[in-house]
């Protein structure tokens, strides 16, 4: 299912009228129904409050054709910050970052042999990724500009499977079956499967913490030198004491200077928290990763 960026949030119900966000299948012939915020809503099949018109080539919206199988389900809310996101059940739209948190579960059972991580810069929201993710661990963080959404995973949840990536069984060592068409994700080896002796963090720390877990910043890390932010859920305590340490003043930027590989207070939405690496740190973490070994694939 395609639908134009600039297209409102939609819902559906069996009758038009606002729907409270519940989802279902759409029937041949069923309403779709759409919030406008801040504009009046016309109906224009009959019934109040419904802006979509049936016609034979299928639904309508200001006279644009939207391709739409009869058995969608489709499930819509507004963020509170403004922008829309979407989510469509058992086809490709994507969860929003405010959804996902809201509803995620821990349900990863050991460290996989491999991990998956999105260079925002790279992405362009166009859902390959997602739509083909069997344990749901990607999301989108939506912007009200169309052309800066981008998508994350969820690297505590990515069961490695490749999928996001490349096709496993349609590629060879000659050929790849990719499948994001802007090479915006790298594919890691894990570090917590084959700890390194020494990890690649480990010559620029100066502070004096003891049982720290270097494959787990390393993790974290890297997603922080590709994108300069990770989102963690709130209720994960143990992935908070690791940015605990990010948060030290005690990352080796000069000979004289100290930094913090991430801001010292993060933002918090529902459900999750967003650590930010600041510039500095991100220039400490583009010579710390320069050349990383544990890439597979770019």
């Amino acid at each position: 299912m395609w639908l134009l960026p600039d297209f409102p949030s939609i819902l559906h119900s069996s009758s038009c009228g606002i729907d409270d966000g519940t989802h279902g299948p759409l029937p041949a012939g069923d309403h779709v129904v759409c919030h406008l915020p801040g504009n009046s809503q016309v109906c224009r099949n009959e019934q109040p409050g419904c802006p979509w018109k049936q016609v034979s080539g299928g639904p309508v919206w200001s006279g644009r054709p939207i391709g739409r199988e009869q058995s969608d389900a489709v499930r819509c809310r507004t963020d509170e910050a403004g922008p829309f996101f979407w989510k469509q059940t058992g086809e490709s739209m994507t969860i929003s970052v405010t959804e996902y948190f809201r509803t995620r579960r821990s349900d990863r059972k050991k460290e996989t042999r491999y991990l998956n991580v999105i260079n925002k810069d790279s992405c362009t929201s166009c859902n390959s990724c997602a739509s083909v993710c069997p344990v749901d661990c990607i999301y989108e963080v939506v912007s009200p500009i169309p052309s800066q959404s981008y998508h994350q995973i969820d690297t505590s949840r990515c069961i490695g499977c490749q999928m996001c990536y490349r096709s496993p069984n349609d590629s060879s060592e000659f050929y790849q079956l990719t499948i994001c068409p802007w090479n915006a994700i790298d594919m890691l080896r894990n570090p917590n499967v084959k700890p390194d002796a020494v990890s690649v963090l480990q010559p620029y720390y100066r502070g004096t913490s003891e049982g720290m877990s270097w494959p787990k910043l390393e993790e974290y890390a890297y997603q922080l030198f590709l994108d300069g932010e990770v989102f963690i859920p709130a209720d994960e305590e143990a992935l908070h004491e690791i940015f605990g340490y990010l948060q030290e003043e005690a990352w080796m930027y000069s000979e004289e200077d100290n930094i913090r590989l991430v801001d010292e207070n993060p933002e918090t939405g529902e459900g999750f928290v967003r650590y930010h690496a600041p510039e500095p740190a991100r220039d400490l973490l583009d010579v710390i990763f320069r050349d990383y070994h544990r890439i597979f694939m770019d």
